[in-house]
């Protein structure tokens, strides 16, 4: 069960997540209203192709998190020290690598493209050499937070978190106040960055125990011993980082970049909704490298794991369910986009799965069965892109997106295969006590709800406040629950801060 240093790192990561999503979504506001759609759906394409460099830690992201867990549960400050070190040096050679790489693939085929030619070239130039340089830093950021998951201090990263975000914010409201050129939103991506990675590095040497970088802690034999269990699962992050530039690629081409912002708006709203539940939920990964250390993961996973995935189902319903007519009504108000409410309403599909099958897919990360990890991104990529090459040469339209839906139904099933079989998951209980059938009646509930607003546009206003009714019939005992358990428990959960 949840201990209170569970709940204490479940708030801060709350409160993290929370308060840094909404800068970011004040950030992408105000650089929604800075520049063109065009421009800026330039922007977020050009990003994204970095978006498969932030995968590409050949496993090292997520060793360093279980292999630092089981260090300090163990004790050995001398292996945590070379995991450190050894990984650090190691991040730094790949970031170097992969800023190469995409320069030399951007310098000789990228900018040829037929979107890239459309535009002005030398500016291209410039807003691609500045994210790249970016890119370095964000990347050795990746590792540095890593390290606090590693260590479990979820409230000092947080924090600092918090800190790094608002400076950033700061850039975003110079440039929409002078009306800059979007090129310096590329310098402001690089500032920020730096900012982060001077003040992650040396907070991590000062205040995480026993930690150091001392070159002697440096090995070869350490990169080794950990190297198959990583790149077992960097090949799965490989293949699943493709999706998001890929998704992107194809609107850009088969519609206009103006289309492609339109799919980064609603994906934000997704993102800073679905990730407060990971946030919350960060601490379970170390605690599945524990019990993995100690061969008690499969006790963990009957005994204990339902609490997270209950918790997300939970969450699922609140957000994706009661309040989502009023979600709907805010992203077309703030974003005056139509499109941008239906691809939301496609996300939430999902998501929702995403959100209540999460928990179990750390396991899989936990034990390292790369194949597995491979298997599910693999088809989540064919899927996808299928589906929605399909539906653009066929009907015209983005709902192609809804690929990715059944792309998840598809895999979480096959999930369930895998613990089942190696693990000696016990399903149906766990299915009994995370609310599922529940989770089954949202899905249908939005799945009616999209027809009819893909449909009847013009009525989309009559048919949200019938599903804010309808959600509120369906769900009437989680009002009653959220009631009791949230809003009059709030304060002795602030006496956790």
């Amino acid at each position: 069960m949840l201990t209170n240093t569970d709940k204490r790192n479940a708030l801060w990561n709350s409160i993290s997540f929370i308060s840094i999503s909404l800068l970011g979504f004040l950030n992408f506001s105000l650089n929604y209203n800075s520049f063109s759609s065009n421009d800026f759906g330039l922007f977020i394409l050009l990003n994204a192709v970095f978006g498969i460099g932030n995968t590409l830690d050949f496993g090292f992201g997520i060793s360093t998190v279980k292999y630092i867990s089981e260090a300090r549960k163990k004790v050995d400050y001398l292996s945590l020290n070379k995991i450190f070190v050894s990984f650090f040096w190691s991040f730094f050679t790949f970031a170097i690598v992969i800023v190469l790489v995409f320069g030399i693939y951007y310098m000789l085929f990228f900018r040829y493209s037929e979107i890239i030619l459309k535009n002005d070239i030398s500016s291209v130039n410039i807003i691609f050499f500045l994210l790249s340089v970016s890119f370095f830093f964000r990347y050795l950021n990746i590792f540095l937070g890593k390290v606090y998951e590693g260590y479990a201090e979820f409230v000092l990263y947080s924090k600092i978190n918090l800190f790094t975000s608002m400076s950033g914010t700061l850039f975003m409201i110079i440039i929409f106040i002078l009306k800059l050129h979007i090129k310096y939103l590329a310098v402001a991506y690089l500032t920020s960055g730096i900012i982060s990675f001077s003040v992650l590095f040396f907070i991590a040497l000062k205040r995480l125990e026993a930690l150091s970088f001392n070159l002697k802690y440096f090995s070869f034999t350490t990169i080794k011993k950990y190297a198959v269990y990583s790149v077992n699962i960097q090949i799965s992050f490989f293949v699943s980082s493709f999706i998001d530039p890929v998704v992107k690629f194809l609107i850009g081409r088969y519609f206009n970049l103006s289309f492609v912002t339109y799919y980064e708006s609603a994906k934000k709203i997704i993102d800073l909704t679905n990730g407060l539940i990971y946030s919350a939920q960060k601490g379970l990964f170390n605690k599945l490298s524990e019990f993995n250390a100690i061969s008690r993961l499969s006790e963990f996973i009957n005994s204990e794991i339902f609490v997270y995935s209950k918790m997300s189902n939970y969450y699922s319903i609140l957000l994706y369910g009661l309040l989502n007519p009023l979600l709907c009504i805010f992203i077309y108000i703030w974003f005056r986009s139509y499109e941008t409410l239906i691809i939301f309403l496609i996300f939430l599909l999902p998501y929702s799965l995403i959100n209540f099958a999460g928990c179990l897919y750390s396991v899989l990360m936990v034990e390292g069965k790369g194949i597995k990890l491979l298997l599910f991104q693999t088809i989540n990529l064919i899927f996808i892109s299928a589906l929605l090459f399909a539906s653009i040469k066929i009907f015209n339209n983005y709902l192609g997106i809804l690929g990715f839906y059944l792309a998840t139904i598809i895999t979480t099933i096959i999930l369930f295969y895998f613990l089942i079989k190696y693990n000696g998951f016990e399903y149906k209980p766990f299915l009994d006590k995370v609310a599922f059938r529940d989770l089954i009646k949202l899905n249908v509930l939005i799945i009616s709800e999209l027809i009819l607003m893909f449909l009847f546009k013009d009525s989309y206003i009559y048919i949200l406040i019938t599903y804010f009714i309808l959600f509120s019939a369906f769900f009437y005992k989680y009002i009653i629950y959220f009631y009791k358990n949230v809003i009059t428990k709030a304060r002795n959960i602030l006496s956790y801060i």
